[in-house]
């Protein structure tokens, strides 16, 4: 017969054990947020700077020259804060988007984007996803 090991924590061990399981998931959570490699901010200013220009080109109430004017700064994409969550290849990554002249009216400053790492690739934008699992996204 094999028997089970139990064990039970009372009293202050039970709040020492309850302690440094909140301290070791706080560390995580907070080491969570890492500095974001500037390969992966490249490619989220590209896929920005490609959904800017589209919305420009959209645009019938533009002269050629404020057209032009807002294609040149389609380009320039600048961030005020970016971070990132999950670890290894797989990550949600947060920009704070600074104005652009180019930004499309209807879309937030603040934006979250799925992004995959590969050996061979690099970084790469997988889609644009919701703040919610940007704050969920612990690992």
């Amino acid at each position: 017969m094999s028997q089970g090991v139990s064990f039970q924590l009372k009293g202050w061990q039970a709040v020492a054990a309850v302690a440094v399981a909140l301290v070791v998931f706080g560390l995580k959570y907070v080491g969570a947020s890492e500095t974001l490699d500037t390969q992966a901010a490249e490619k989220i200013k590209f896929w920005l700077s490609a959904e800017y220009l589209r919305s420009v080109q959209a645009r019938e109430d533009l002269s050629p020259e404020e057209r032009s004017r807002l294609v040149l700064a389609s380009d320039e994409i600048e961030f005020a804060d970016i971070s990132a969550r999950g670890s290894g290849d797989e990550i949600i990554v947060r920009v704070e988007v600074e104005p652009n002249p180019a930004e499309p009216p209807d879309k937030e400053r603040i934006r979250y984007f799925e992004m995959s790492y590969s050996g061979l690739t690099g970084w790469q934008y997988q889609r644009e996803t919701k703040a919610l699992l940007y704050h969920l996204k612990l690992f």
